[in-house]
C-alpha cells in the first residue's frame, strides 16, 4: 500500500497530511509527540486502522512544517483547527493519543462545534511532575544526541515489555536514524508538554470518552480517571498495558468505533 501524502497551507501554517477510508464520515486522528513525522508511517497507520476504511474518511497530520523555538498545545490545536476547515471538515470524530490527547482537550473546549465525539487516549490535563521527570530526561537524552538510549530508556517505558522486546531493532532504528531537524523539532514539541496546563479541562464536552492503561509509566491512569471525573465522561481503564495501549490491546479500536456508534 502507498499512501499519497499531501500538504495543506492556511494563513496560519503549512501541514503535511494524508487521508483514507471511503466512509462519509470523518475522523481525525491526532498521534502522539515522536522523534519523527506521522506520516512517514502512514502505511502501518491505515492497516492498523483498517476497521475504520468503510465508514469513515480518516485525517492524520504532521505538526507544522515551519516549527518555532516555542510552540504551545493551543497553537497546535489552532493549525489543526485551521487545516481541518481548510479542507471542508465541518464535523468530525476525534481520537488525540498523548499530546494529541491534549490536542484534542483544547479542540473540544475552544472549537466545540467541529467534534461530533472526542476520544482522548492515554493523555492528562495537567502534567505532574513525574510526567515531568520523564519527559525532562527524554528531552535532555535527544539535545545530547543520545538517541539509542533515548530510544531504549522511551520505549520501556511506553511500551509493555513483550512488545519492546518484539521491535526493539525497529524502535532503535527508527530514533537514531532521525536527523537533527528531527530532534529539533522532537524537543519543541516535549516543552510544549512540560508547558501544557489545561484549568479548562471541566469545559470539555461529555461527550467525551477516557482511555488509560493501569501500567502507564508515562502518564499516571489515575490522573486520567481524574480528568474523566472533571470531565463527567466515561473512563475505560485496562489492565496489562502501559502507555501505547492504544497501540497494543487487540480491542482498542472496536472501543473507539463502538463510542463512536452509539
Amino acid at each position: 500500500m502507498s499512501i499519497e501524502i499531501k500538504s495543506i497551507m492556511t494563513n496560519r501554517s503549512t501541514m503535511k497530511y494524508f487521508v483514507f477510508g471511503n466512509g462519509e464520515k470523518d475522523f481525525i486522528l491526532v498521534p502522539g509527540v515522536g522523534i519523527r513525522d506521522n506520516t512517514l508511517s502512514a502505511d502501518a497507520i491505515v492497516e492498523y486502522y483498517k476497521p475504520f476504511l468503510e465508514d469513515y474518511r480518516v485525517y492524520v497530520f504532521d505538526i507544522r512544517e515551519e516549527l518555532p523555538e516555542q510552540y504551545t498545545i493551543d497553537e497546535m490545536m489552532e493549525d489543526l483547527y485551521e487545516a481541518v476547515r481548510s479542507l471542508g471538515v465541518e464535523k468530525a470524530y476525534f481520537n488525540g493519543c498523548s499530546m494529541g490527547g491534549m490536542i484534542v482537550q483544547r479542540m473540544e473546549i475552544k472549537h466545540p462545534e467541529i467534534v461530533i465525539k472526542g476520544v482522548l487516549s492515554s493523555t492528562i490535563c495537567t502534567i505532574s511532575k513525574q510526567a515531568e521527570g520523564t519527559l525532562t530526561f527524554w528531552r535532555d537524552l535527544t539535545a545530547a544526541g543520545d538517541l539509542k538510549k533515548l530510544a531504549e530508556y522511551s520505549c520501556q517505558q511506553v511500551y509493555t515489555k513483550e512488545f519492546y522486546e518484539k521491535f526493539y531493532d525497529f524502535l532503535v532504528d527508527y530514533h537514531v536514524n532521525a536527523s537533527d531537524e528531527d530532534a529539533r523539532r522532537f524537543i519543541i514539541q516535549l516543552n510544549a508538554i512540560l508547558d501544557y496546563d489545561n484549568k479548562e479541562v471541566s469545559e470539555t464536552t461529555p461527550k467525551t470518552l477516557v482511555i488509560t492503561a493501569k501500567g502507564d509509566q508515562t502518564f499516571s491512569y489515575l490522573e486520567a480517571v481524574d480528568m474523566a471525573e472533571k470531565i463527567g465522561c466515561e473512563a475505560l481503564v485496562y489492565e496489562g498495558y502501559s502507555h501505547a495501549v492504544y497501540d497494543e490491546a487487540p480491542d482498542y479500536l472496536e472501543k473507539v468505533k463502538e463510542f463512536f456508534e452509539k
